[in-house]
């Protein structure tokens, strides 16, 4: 089952691997590369009767070594049989890059890798041995529960903090480290490992966090909307490469079913940065974050809002892309504008270089289907500020509006459930990626929702465009006819034709309220940074069902939307002047 495992996790670095084909020009093997690449070597296929998707794996140890060689230039070793016992006995295993020195006495800053959610220590090879050429000892270890650590996977938890404090010990008792200068680093579940590390490890100074969470609770179930695809692919991938807690799916569960909430939120906060912020505050420590705009698994929002809490030494990058992908060419040493910014962050933090890291801009965002972007020093950046716009109602003679003054009289409009209106995300996974990656929106046409199932609100034109920046936030009336329901927000660039592109969106989940009882409900759309073209105007869609969020019931309800003057319903936009 042990092989079993690695081969899919192998399978995994394959799939990431391909487009590095002939990205390295060869030449001839040394010890040390040759001591690298032999790691796959176990996963490797020996019957030449293979299915397909295993003779990947050949594919993926070709081109780990041609990236490979370039970077084992003698000036380190490499080790790739560390076993350290953790606390309970459990065998965490790693490998180690050490710089090359003759010097007895001479310390080395160090960077600890820690592996994403259903791969291993194999994960960081490039960037650990591209490090460990400037002076670095780096050490890349798989949490308990995955690649060759036995355990079962913690999610963050008590367990794998203690896992991290055991790695320390055994980096100080056998390496010449310099102990002040110690740092973490990692993707998704590494991010989320490395932060909790920076806040409950003492001996850690900094972090560079990619693709991570603040709060484990809005990833899972933010505004009450359970994550269904994403939750079930972690589960799935979990199962497959690793050896799961079966709390796991059992919480997992729970917020499918909307059972135990409580319990899950508890169990979620102890594994969420955002509960230890203020130890990091308190002990001064460093920061760099990066995550991704069309991430719907951990959605920027709640890092954004961490972000903004710290008072340390921080720098934030948002980029294109869904889940991991603005960071995955810099794991295979090629171009990337993240991993340039983690190497520069540790030279200037562990090693005191001088780099301009600090100078660049505080907040770094990448605009949506757009080459440029958006510089800031500080956020919230005093140049942006909020813009209401406010629902109008529909009736037989006019069409639904956004407008900039508040409606002076009371009424409301009904929707139904049951069926999905034109407005969506798209397919879920592959649209973001098209949508972040080859700037290929999202479309609608707001004219044609069906005014059963969805709501269309349009805004005049913008004579002089807008500039989005940050999270709009909508606050909206409503009742339901049952007590559960759900709303899904899309706002959309309306061009002089009428066509729609997708801005960003947003969602939220009712349950528990009494029927037919008014109550206004605010939530955050995704963050985002959208230039909107001069005569454009922006159009606001809310319908009830949104294919990569679990729908709190299949039974069938109606929603009214009130509008009141002295509650009214409300879109703000953030906007740079």
């Amino acid at each position: 089952m042990k092989k079993f495992k690695r081969i899919v996790q192998s399978i995994g670095l394959a799939l990431l691997l391909t487009y590095c084909n002939g990205s390295a020009p060869t030449q001839k093997p040394t010890d040390s590369t040759l001591a690298l690449a032999s790691i796959l070597q176990e996963t490797a296929p020996t019957n030449t009767q293979t299915p397909a998707t295993t003779f990947d794996i050949a594919n993926t140890k070709a081109n780990l070594r041609s990236i490979l060689e370039n970077l084992s230039d003698g000036s380190f070793s490499f080790d790739d049989s560390i076993g350290i016992t953790s606390f309970d006995g459990v065998k965490i295993a790693a490998n180690i890059f050490v710089p090359q020195t003759d010097q007895t006495e001479q310390k080395f800053p160090a960077v600890i890798f820690i592996n994403s959610w259903a791969l291993n220590e194999y994960e960081y090879l490039v960037p650990a041995a591209k490090l460990a050429q400037k002076g670095y000892i780096v050490l890349s270890y798989s949490t308990r529960g995955f690649g060759s650590s036995e355990g079962q996977i913690n999610v963050a938890g008590p367990k794998d903090n203690a896992d991290l404090g055991k790695v320390l010990d055994f980096l100080e008792a056998n390496y010449p480290v310099d102990v002040k200068n110690i740092g973490l680093a990692g993707i998704s579940y590494g991010s989320g490992n490395s932060l909790i590390g920076l806040a409950l490890q003492d001996r850690v100074k900094t972090a560079a966090a990619m693709s991570g969470w603040a709060s484990l609770t809005d990833a899972l179930h933010g505004n009450g909307s359970t994550r269904s695809v994403w939750g079930s692919i972690l589960l799935v991938s979990g199962y497959f490469t690793g050896t799961m807690d079966p709390i796991i799916a059992q919480q997992f569960s729970r917020l499918l079913q909307h059972k135990d909430i409580d319990e899950v939120y508890a169990w979620a906060d102890i594994r969420s940065p955002q509960t230890y912020l203020e130890q990091i505050n308190r002990a001064g420590k460093s920061v760099y974050i990066s995550n991704n705009l069309s991430d719907e698994l951990f959605q920027p929002n709640s890092i954004i809002e961490f972000f903004e809490r710290l008072t340390i030494p921080k720098k934030l990058d948002l980029n294109q892309g869904i889940h991991a992908t603005a960071e995955i060419p810099g794991i295979f040493g090629l171009e990337n504008y993240v991993w340039n910014n983690v190497y520069q962050w540790f030279d200037y933090h562990l090693k005191g270089i001088d780099n301009g890291i600090m100078d660049s801009p505080q907040v770094s965002i990448e605009k949506k289907l757009d080459t440029g972007r958006a510089n800031y020093q500080n956020w919230p950046a005093k140049n942006i500020s909020y813009q209401n716009l406010y629902t109008h109602p529909r009736s037989f003679f006019r069409k639904a509006a956004l407008k900039t003054s508040p409606y002076k009289s009371q009424t409301y409009n009904k929707i139904y459930s049951g069926i999905d209106t034109l407005a969506t995300t798209g397919i879920p996974i592959l649209s973001p990626i098209l949508e972040g990656h080859t700037d290929a929106p999202v479309y609608c046409y707001p004219s044609l929702i069906s005014s059963v199932n969805g709501i269309a609100y349009k805004s005049e034109p913008y004579q002089q465009g807008l500039k989005i920046r940050g999270i709009p936030k909508l606050g909206l009336g409503i009742s339901l006819s049952k007590s559960k329901g759900m709303v899904n927000a899309y706002l959309y660039d309306v061009s002089k034709s009428g066509l729609g592109k997708l801005i960003t969106h947003g969602t939220a989940s009712f349950y528990g309220k009494e029927k037919n009882s008014e109550f206004y409900e605010e939530f955050g759309l995704v963050a985002v940074a959208y230039d909107l073209p001069a005569g454009h105007r922006l159009a606001l869609i809310i319908d009830t069902i949104e294919p990569q969020y679990a729908v709190p019931t299949l039974l069938p309800y109606s929603i009214k939307f009130h509008y009141s003057q002295t509650k009214p319903s409300k879109l703000q936009i953030p906007v740079e002047d």
